[in-house]
């Protein structure tokens, strides 16, 4: 490739343009134009071609396949999952961890939306904010622990600390369509749709 800045031991794409990777095993074995990853194996357990891509942080999107117009910053952002997701935002420390096949989600915050794996269009703010989402597809979380325990309800709108925190048994928690504003609202509700 061309046009590329690599630094650690094993860092570095098979071929590409505009790349750079520092840290140890960042972009290993990678195609692709126009990434950056910093930080041990940043993008780099997976071998596959993507581009426009931004990974900072130990194992940050460690196995990004084709997913391309990420940003993932923070420790273990999107680390377990088989990242084929486009144009995400996650950043905090085991934020969107499970994310793979998701797109146009915005994670922000210390194990916000931790657990959606293919789910998209998902805003979730805050520390554990949307936390066990694995079917919220189109929901906003906003607040500390808001939606937290929110399984499967889609189309939700939870601003404020705890709002919609739900059941603490997750498989409970698939109200759709509801709206919970304030420190609290909503925090017991598990099924309900349309409040």
């Amino acid at each position: 490739g061309n046009y590329n800045f690599y630094g650690g031991y094993a860092a570095g794409g098979l071929k590409g343009d505009y790349n750079v990777a520092l840290g140890k095993y960042a972009r290993r074995e990678k195609c692709g134009d126009h990434n950056i990853a910093m930080g041990q194996c940043a993008a780099g357990k997976c071998t596959a071609c993507n581009t426009h891509n931004i990974t900072m942080g130990y194992f940050s999107a460690a196995c990004i396949t084709t997913g391309s117009n990420n940003i993932f910053l923070g420790q273990c952002t999107a680390a377990t999952g088989t990242v084929t997701g486009n144009c995400n935002v996650v950043i905090g420390t085991n934020a969107g961890l499970a994310l793979a096949q998701g797109s146009f989600n915005v994670a922000i915050g210390q194990q916000a939306l931790k657990c959606n794996i293919s789910q998209n269009s998902i805003v979730a703010i805050g520390n554990a904010a949307g936390l066990n989402a694995t079917n919220a597809q189109t929901s906003i979380f906003i607040g500390a622990k808001a939606g937290a325990c929110q399984g499967n309800g889609v189309k939700n709108l939870f601003l404020g600390y705890y709002a919609g925190k739900g059941s603490g048994t997750v498989s409970h928690n698939d109200g759709d369509c509801n709206t919970f504003i304030g420190h609290y609202a909503g925090n017991a509700t598990c099924s309900g749709s349309k409040n």
